[in-house]
């Protein structure tokens, strides 16, 4: 195995896979955001004990990179975000989504946010009105984005994968055997 850090890996498939051919409309991750903060904006890692401690993009953007949690929880959620409210996290306008900040800290209460990856199942930054809008995803696109998801579960090892919808969920179900689309 690799003595690069995952998210090291998982950067340069970004530069690899998803800088170009996207579908219409979706625009490379190029800048990364404050931490924490989902993967690709950020590196989806969070080093607090307990979730009252986890304030969304309160920390700048580090060259370093956490450790990753030992058989840990990856959360993978839909998309990082519109690329209008990408751009408002960038000037840190905005911090987060509250109501999946909000979500994680009642479903993960029993388990400390350093043992946690914060990942998303469509990679990119889609022009749209609204960020719980569907992501316009070719099937090309799809199979880059579950490919790149694959990668992330080999690489994390996780005892538990935690979905935050159904595109999440249906992407998950793609990548493993055993699961249901």
């Amino acid at each position: 195995m690799s003595s690069e850090h995952p998210i090291e890996i998982l950067r340069k498939r970004l530069v690899e896979d998803f800088s170009d051919d996207l579908p219409a409309g979706v625009s490379p991750v190029t800048q990364y955001c404050r931490e924490p903060q989902f993967f690709p904006g950020a590196s989806g890692l969070l080093s607090a004990a307990s979730w009252r401690e986890v304030e969304p993009a309160a920390i700048e953007a580090a060259d370093e990179f956490l450790p990753v949690p030992p058989r840990g929880v990856v959360v993978v959620g839909n998309y990082q975000a519109t690329k209008a409210s990408y751009m408002r996290l960038l000037r840190n306008e905005i911090r987060g989504f509250s109501r999946t900040w909000g979500g994680l800290r009642q479903l993960l209460s029993g388990v400390a946010p350093s043992e946690v990856f914060l990942t998303n199942a469509y990679i990119g930054l889609p022009d749209l009105a609204k960020d719980t809008m569907s992501f316009p995803a070719t099937r090309e696109f799809r199979q880059r984005c579950q490919d790149l998801l694959a990668t992330e579960r080999e690489l994390f090892a996780p005892r538990l994968v935690v979905c935050l919808g159904a595109p999440a969920a249906s992407m998950l179900a793609r990548t493993a055997s055993g699961l249901n689309a």
